[in-house]
């Protein structure tokens, strides 16, 4: 979705940081979008009858130390993660990852920003997101089931 649109569903000007407007409107980065397609690519890519997929993977993952590949790009994207070493160990083994239990985790990283400022007092803190946070923000009340 556009952020200019976004930008103007709650009238706000087009120089307001774009963090604000999506959480304002409960849409979550576009990285976040990208590493659930492209897990969902990779357990697919498994489950293929095509052994050439299978073979481009394998390739992939020998570049892995020696250049940039999609398979170094995902192993980078599941540090910070709370099962970053499970993820990592299935991917590098070419094992399923489970989807769910994914997903959940990488919520739980998105959402780490508001819960590391939580406590903070704005008056305290001359912090764009606290202040944010603290009087305009809707509350998380979902963090602590994710």
């Amino acid at each position: 979705m556009d952020l200019n649109f976004l930008k103007g569903t709650p009238g706000v000007k087009r120089s307001a940081p774009n963090w604000t407007v999506l959480r304002e409107c409960a849409h979550k980065s576009l990285q976040f979008y990208w590493f659930r397609a492209a897990i969902r690519f990779y357990n697919g890519l498994l489950s293929s009858s095509r052994a050439n997929l299978k073979q481009a993977f394998h390739a992939d993952l020998k570049l892995v130390p020696r250049a940039k590949s999609w398979a170094w790009e995902i192993l980078r994207a599941f540090e910070g993660l709370r099962g970053c070493d499970t993820n990592t160990q299935a991917f590098l083994q070419g094992l399923p990852i489970c989807y769910s239990g994914f997903a959940a985790d990488l919520r739980f990283r998105m959402r780490k920003v508001w819960r590391d400022i939580a406590d903070i007092n704005p008056l305290e803190s001359d912090n764009k997101v606290v202040t944010y946070h603290s009087w305009f923000a809707c509350p998380l009340l979902f963090i602590s089931s994710s």
